[in-house]
């Protein structure tokens, strides 16, 4: 039992400890962006950044960092296509070891006279080989990551499919991924699932390109920092890089603490007009070595209510035309789902999996290994935490 009367004066010294962090983080951020908005060379940006001794993700910029883009005057005839996934893990306490994974689908039509699809697919794992995984050698029950890559793999299967049943429609179409399109918690050669996880994701590029369907990753609430990062190296001058900070060996304080705690959706906060969109980032994650000719990029855009990170293929930067199609979707659908896209909204709504729901599961398991004579049991200490004990 929780005595939150004993947690009052914890609480109240937090709350104190917030409000000199904000003061301390306001002064930072008016500091990053005195530094952003000065006129740098975009040559000299970029080696700087390539010879850079740091351990951070840098946001690599395709032409001057402050130019602002404002959002294309478009039709607003679109086709979007987007997917969610929710996941039940497998639990050694339940009836039998398995897992499942939900996917939901949307394809919202504006223009057109075509009704709205939304749906999901649920799928089943409960074989050995789905249950069971080698990593680095190693056979175990499979990892909580190695099931949501799966999901994001299933992911992006989906948009595979869904793109290539609207190949007569005639709308500009549009698909969005809730969340990154950079998968950098992968090592594709650590384990089977996570490199096809990868190369799904490469065949879902390839295959958007095909079809002239660009794909965004759309990130709500990003606490990224790539380009304050870049920021943070633009302001030293240290040449031996952060393990050997040549400030901190004389006694002084490195100037990257000024504007420590920043991050990029607070800086162009302070910079972008709702509708209005950042130039684009290239992203220097590790994993986009695997990505080949799709390595990705992305930018933030004034959304209204928020300041949201939208990812990209290289592919799409380098057309205009499906950028700035991106760039209006994105503005418009989370307008019309005042403040978050809406079809990546209804395709969450689709693949969320309630815990009634999760019960109602496991029942049914429960009443049909019963039924094929099949042995069926819970263990002790899930019994006891469903019915209690007084």
């Amino acid at each position: 039992m929780l005595n939150i009367h004993k947690l009052i004066s914890q609480i109240e010294t937090m709350s104190d400890d917030n409000i000199k962090e904000l003061d301390l983080r306001k002064r930072r951020l008016n500091t990053a962006l005195e530094i952003f908005k000065k006129d740098y060379d975009l040559e000299v940006i970029i080696n700087r950044i390539k010879n850079a001794k740091v351990s951070w993700l840098l946001g690599i910029p395709i032409e001057e960092p402050n130019k602002v883009y404002t959002l294309p005057e478009m039709s607003g005839k679109y086709i979007i296509i987007s997917t969610d996934g929710s996941q039940i893990m497998p639990d050694h306490h339940e009836i039998t070891l398995c897992y499942l994974i939900n996917i939901g689908y949307v394809i919202l039509s504006y223009g057109d006279n075509n009704k709205p699809v939304l749906d999901s697919t649920p799928v089943l794992f409960y074989k050995e080989e789905d249950i069971y995984e080698e990593v680095d050698g190693r056979k175990g029950t499979i990892r909580a990551d190695a099931v949501s890559a799966k999901r994001t793999k299933m992911e992006a299967e989906k948009i595979i499919e869904l793109i290539n049943t609207l190949t007569d429609r005639t709308l500009p179409k549009v698909a969005f991924m809730d969340g990154t399109l950079i998968q950098w918690p992968l090592n594709p050669e650590r384990s089977k699932i996570e490199k096809d996880t990868v190369e799904n994701f490469l065949k879902m590029f390839e295959e958007a390109r095909r079809l002239k369907v660009p794909v965004g990753g759309y990130i709500s609430s990003s606490r990224a920092n790539d380009v304050v990062n870049t920021l943070k190296v633009l302001m030293c001058r240290s040449v031996k890089g952060c393990q050997h900070c040549e400030y901190e060996e004389i006694g002084d304080v490195p100037p990257c603490q000024n504007i420590e705690g920043v991050n990029d959706s607070m800086l162009f906060n302070c910079i972008l007009k709702p509708g209005e969109r950042s130039i684009v980032f290239m992203s220097q994650s590790k994993v986009l070595d695997y990505y080949g000719e799709h390595r990705i990029g992305f930018f933030y855009i004034n959304v209204g209510e928020e300041i949201a990170r939208v990812e990209v293929p290289e592919w799409v930067i380098k057309d205009r035309n499906l950028l700035n199609l991106v760039h209006f979707v994105a503005y418009d659908q989370a307008k019309k789902g005042m403040g978050y896209p809406i079809s990546l909204l209804e395709a969450h709504n689709q693949a969320v999996v309630t815990n009634k729901e999760k019960e109602i599961f496991y029942e049914y398991i429960n009443k049909y290994f019963i039924k094929k004579g099949l042995k069926s049991s819970l263990s002790y200490k899930l019994l006891r935490k469903r019915s209690g004990v007084l």
